[in-house]
């Protein structure tokens, strides 16, 4: 499976509208609604980083039939606008020697070091420090015509700073979608709260 597959149906879901906070409640100055969506978002387009050190031995060059890969994850990912994120993990990857079908599982943990991060929109810019760090579970299921499947969760606290503002609070996120690699059409649902905002989104792309 391609490494495009595998960010798909997460650049799709991040488009999450924020609308209560489980565990711990948020400490600090409080998010707006936008503030917090736009947290979401870029937690969302985060999860799946760590992953390519996994997927480049896979992709480098012939493999038998089947493909079955386990490994560690343990890397440290620069954030585009300064600091970086520590990923911690493991990631199981079946497939064919062509990389057409196949799944990808994988559980790791995100510790952020002061990592500076926009949304897409370029709204808000949040400067990150996982307290302690925040964890994220995928399973992306593709089959030899495109289809994809995905499902997984984010869940953690994390600190965070913006401009005059800074607190504390937890996430809890869950996701799932499905989508035609070939097409770009799909769609995902995402559910749960960031910083005490209830998420509960579903949305179409294509």
């Amino acid at each position: 499976m391609k490494r495009s597959r595998f960010a798909m149906l997460l650049t799709a879901s991040v488009g999450v509208a924020a609308c209560g906070d489980s565990g711990t409640g948020p400490t600090g100055d409080p998010l707006t609604q936008a503030e917090a969506q736009a947290l979401a978002e870029i937690l969302m387009s985060q999860s799946y980083q760590g992953a390519d050190g996994g997927l480049a031995p896979v992709a480098g060059g012939p493999q038998a039939v089947p493909v079955v890969l386990e490994t560690t994850v343990d890397a440290d990912v620069p954030c585009a606008l300064g600091g970086a994120i520590a990923v911690h993990g493991t990631l199981r990857i079946e497939g064919d020697s062509e990389l057409e079908g196949g799944t990808i599982d994988y559980r790791v943990t995100h510790v952020h070091h002061d990592c500076v991060a926009q949304d897409a929109e370029v709204q808000f810019t949040f400067t990150l420090n996982s307290d302690p760090g925040v964890t994220t579970t995928l399973f992306l299921d593709s089959d030899p015509l495109g289809a994809l499947t995905l499902e997984g969760g984010i869940s953690g606290r994390i600190s965070w700073a913006m401009g005059d503002k800074s607190g504390s609070c937890g996430i809890e996120l869950t996701f799932n979608g499905s989508a035609d690699s070939t097409t770009g059409a799909g769609w995902s649902k995402v559910l749960g709260n960031v910083c005490g905002t209830s998420i509960d989104q579903e949305m179409t792309v294509g």
